[in-house]
């Protein structure tokens, strides 16, 4: 039987140009010899930048990541919408007009604040049952609906030339870069897809704190692997958390519920799942019901 090592807690993995995170996660799993490992935010293999990736029994607290901010640094190339909406995709329409740097900066200020959005064709979206973007890649009519989300903050970085532009986004999970640079060029008149894609955050991960997979590399040879990562509950948002006493955590982790008495304000809401933890270490994963905390998924930490 393969001898795994045993590691908690989070990276925060640069991902490469052209490697999916799928591809990114495996990598890291052969690069450090462990049995569980998952990530938070799935990135095109056309982007680059932070992903996430939870070792061991920080797996267990990814939806917790999910729920975060993250902000984009995209380039935008003018003149052409594309089957994808990036550069993989086909032209499917096209103009001579570019827009001015003034019809830039005031067609972005509609698309700050809540706004409605419709997922690319190529995307992991499903629709009756499938992937939109296996539909489309068999050439299928598709419909997606529109979701609601939500951009902080969005501006006009630089103008590289006629063609092309770049742009700072930070904004809600589920918000498509893509779908915004459809869109605003749609808006201009002038039809527009990506050509670039970095993701410099997700929640408390950011860019200047992340590593590369050959730096992982080099860095598992030469030093403790563990001086890299993260505590399980460092990047958690406080108010999804619960303290509960050492009393209480030998029950929940044996499976037995126990009444809600914390008097904090992380008061949680009927039907909630919350992060149990006793002295700053994971203890449970609990659904609130009735005044109970009900332990679904135990840490084995």
């Amino acid at each position: 039987m393969k001898k795994y090592n045993h590691l908690n807690g989070w990276l925060n993995i640069n991902k490469p140009y052209r490697v999916s995170s799928f591809k990114t996660i495996y990598l890291v799993k052969k690069i450090l010899n462990i049995k569980k490992i998952g990530h938070a935010g799935t990135l095109d293999p056309l982007a680059t930048g932070v992903l996430p990736v939870a070792l061991g029994e920080a797996t267990k607290a990814i939806s917790y990541i999910f729920e975060s901010e993250k902000s984009y640094k995209f380039s935008v190339t003018w003149g052409a919408q594309t089957s994808t909406d990036d550069i993989e995709g086909e032209i499917i329409k096209s103009t001579i007009k570019r827009p001015s740097k003034n019809h830039i900066i005031n067609a972005i200020k509609n698309y700050i604040g809540e706004i409605m959005q419709i997922p690319p064709d190529y995307s992991a979206v499903k629709t009756n049952g499938e992937r939109a973007y296996k539909l489309a890649r068999k050439g299928q009519s598709i419909k997606l609906n529109e979701k609601k989300v939500h951009i902080f903050e969005l501006y006009l970085d630089k103008i590289i030339d006629n063609d092309t532009a770049v742009f700072f986004m930070r904004c809600s999970k589920g918000t498509y870069v893509r779908s915004l640079v459809r869109d605003i060029g749609k808006e201009l008149g002038v039809f527009a897809h990506v050509k670039s894609l970095h993701r410099t955050s997700v929640g408390d991960f950011v860019e200047k704190n992340s590593i590369s997979l050959d730096q992982l590399k080099e860095l598992n040879h030469n030093f403790s692997t563990k001086d890299l990562i993260l505590p399980i509950l460092s990047p958690i948002n406080k108010s999804k958390l619960i303290d509960v006493s050492e009393n209480c955590k030998d029950k929940l982790i044996n499976g037995i519920k126990i009444p809600f008495q914390t008097k904090t304000l992380n008061c949680p809401k009927e039907g909630d799942f919350i992060l149990t933890k006793c002295l700053n270490n994971p203890v449970a994963i609990c659904l609130f019901q009735d005044g109970i905390l009900n332990p679904k998924r135990v840490f084995n930490i």
